[in-house]
This record gives C-alpha cells, sequence and structure tokens, in this order.
C-alpha cells in the first residue's frame, strides 16, 4: 500500500506565469520534505505550462490543465487529485519561507478537528505602472522611488533566480506588511487574543490565501461551491461551512506567506464580489452571513457584530420572536 502523503499543497492558476515561477521557486527551498504540489491551470493562454514543466524536475508537481471554469472548480480538481492528508491552499502569487509547512503541519500533528490560518504579507517582486493605481500601495512605492527607472513601463525587481539563491534577502529588502491582514484580521486577532475559537466569525479570515484544512474535512462539508464566480467568497463560504460543521479556527503566527503585488481590476472585482455576496447570503440565509458584508466594509466592527449575535442568540431562547424579527429586518439586506 502506498504511504499517504502529509500534506497536498492546493494552487488553482490562470495566466499569471511570471509571477508562479517565483512562487514555485520558493517551495523548492521548503524544509519540509512529505508534500506534494497539486497545481491546476485554469485554461492559461501564457507561459505556465512552461514554467510547470521547469520545477516538475524539483518537485513533486502534479500539474493538471482544464478548462477555464473559475477559482472554485479549479480547486475542486485539486483537491479531487490531492494525495495528501492535509491540504494547505495557497495562491500561485505567493512566496513561502522555508519553514512555512513545518508551521501549519506542527498544529494538525497535535490537535484535530481544525482549520490553520496564517499571517499575510505583500512583496514587491515586478513593478507594474497600473501598481498606482491601488492607493494601498502607493506608500509603498513612493518609499521605492528611486529603484523605480521609469513608472510608464514594468520593471523586473526579483528573478526566480533570486529566490532560489537568496530568499531571505529578497524578503528583508522587498516585503510590506498586507493592509487587508493589517486592517481587517490584526484587530480581531489581537481583540482575542490569538484565541479565534471564542470569535463567532472566527471564519471570516479563512482565506485560501493561507489556509490548512484535513482533506476529509473539507470532503465532509462539500468542498468549493462552483456557484461563485470571478473574484471573492467562494473561500469564505468554506470557511463558514467549516465552521457550522464544528471546526475550530487557529491562528499559526509562524506560517506567514507574502502576496507578489500585482495590478487588479478593482471595478470588476467589486462587481464580482457583490455578486457573490448575494449567492452566498441566498445559499445561507443567517444573521452571521449577512453580517459579513457589514464587517467587509466596515460599517460595523466585530465586536458591534459579536454583540448582535449573542442578542439574537438570547431573543431566541427568550422566544422574543418580534424582537428577533425587527433585528434581522435591520441587517438582512442584500443591497452592497
Amino acid at each position: 500500500m502506498t504511504k499517504k502523503l502529509s500534506i497536498s499543497l492546493i494552487m488553482p492558476t490562470f495566466n499569471k506565469s511570471y509571477y508562479l515561477d517565483l512562487t514555485l521557486s520558493a517551495l523548492r527551498r521548503v524544509d519540509f520534505k512529505d508534500f506534494e504540489v497539486v497545481l491546476v491551470d485554469d485554461g492559461s493562454t501564457d507561459r505556465t505550462p512552461e514554467i510547470a514543466k521547469k520545477h516538475r524536475e524539483h518537485l513533486s508537481l502534479n500539474y493538471l490543465r482544464q478548462e477555464n471554469r473559475g477559482r472554485a472548480a479549479a480547486r475542486n480538481t485539486a483537491i479531487a487529485a490531492a494525495q495528501g492528508e492535509v491540504l494547505i491552499f495557497i495562491d500561485d502569487d505567493r512566496i513561502i519561507p522555508p519553514h512555512f509547512l513545518d508551521a501549519h503541519w506542527a498544529k494538525f500533528s497535535a490537535d484535530a478537528g481544525i482549520v490553520t490560518i496564517g499571517p499575510l504579507h505583500s512583496v514587491f517582486t515586478l513593478f507594474h505602472p497600473e501598481l498606482f493605481d491601488d492607493p494601498s500601495y502607493c506608500p509603498y512605492l513612493e518609499r521605492h522611488r528611486d529603484q523605480i527607472h521609469d513608472r510608464a513601463v514594468p520593471q523586473v525587481f526579483v528573478t526566480a533566480d533570486d529566490v532560489l539563491t537568496r530568499l531571505p534577502q529578497i524578503l528583508h529588502d522587498w516585503s510590506m506588511s498586507d493592509p487587508w491582514w493589517d486592517e481587517y484580521c490584526m484587530p480581531l486577532l489581537r481583540h482575542y487574543g490569538g484565541d479565534l475559537g471564542a470569535c463567532p466569525i472566527q471564519w471570516a479570515i479563512g482565506t485560501t490565501a493561507n489556509m490548512g484544512v484535513r482533506k476529509a474535512d473539507v470532503e465532509r462539508v462539500g468542498m468549493f461551491d462552483d456557484g461563485f464566480t470571478g473574484w471573492g467568497l467562494e473561500d469564505t463560504d468554506l470557511s463558514y461551512r467549516l465552521h457550522k460543521a464544528g471546526l475550530r479556527f487557529t491562528f499559526v503566527p509562524a506560517a506567514v506567506n507574502y502576496h507578489q503585488m500585482h495590478p487588479s481590476n478593482f471595478a470588476a472585482g467589486k462587481a464580482e464580489w457583490a455578486r457573490n455576496y448575494r449567492h452566498f447570503c441566498q445559499k445561507h440565509g443567517t444573521l452571521d452571513s449577512y453580517l459579513f458584508r457589514h464587517w467587509a466594509e466596515r460599517t460595523l466592527t466585530f465586536e458591534q457584530i459579536e454583540a448582535l449575535l449573542c442578542e439574537a442568540r438570547a431573543m431566541a431562547v427568550q422566544d422574543q420572536g418580534d424582537g428577533l424579527e425587527a433585528l434581522l429586518a435591520t441587517y438582512l439586506n442584500l443591497d452592497p
């Protein structure tokens, strides 16, 4: 009988061959050895097949290619093929340090029924003029303005060879904090002292940029819902279902990874997120699923959300139907 692998890294990709090359280069440096990479190419038209072939000589890399069907479907393809006991989700533009897998695995070796969440940072590997369109990146870009030779053209700062030969220096020189992680997740973690088990919306920071869970648990809750299309919330939906199934979210400070900054279509992303939010709420129809938007848009703090959920539970126990109905009517709407 073939020995089961410890970890399968689940990674969908679509037309990010430059960033993927650096991501796979970093995976070649990891200390943990009992793992595979399941890379699902979701219909890329760039150099992705060439990059995958380059790294297959150095990694246990299962490269699968399919027609473009979206992130959720690509991850489901990867999960079905995965041989590991534990699935670690990362994106195709994430650089991981050598200890990353060890940090996740240590938690699974010591505990059952958990989902691991690692912190998110950013790293500057390739300059695009469109990066200045993202206000959250502008202060960092300004700090490196002397290295940007021409703001009108792309410029490479970090190569795959750099990642292979001097990763610690690269992370020291070019990394920065992640705006979303710092603004949304760190306040929640500080409030609960890192103990996410006490947080009623612990699932809200579960993102496939850096998350681990046993394969059996993902299969038990039904994998990813491919009704989510475009960008956003397919990972939130999975995290929500894992939470409702009784799994506890555990923060792993040492399991940090680094997002390679790249341009994004914010208008399209916002529209896709709004559409997926409607799908998420219509699917679950619960107060906490609707309150997620208020946390994401910062119209309510997590403390306020916690208080509202406690109030709703108390009303339900005391059979205060009118009060509960009024509370739900205030927050259960789908208009972004």
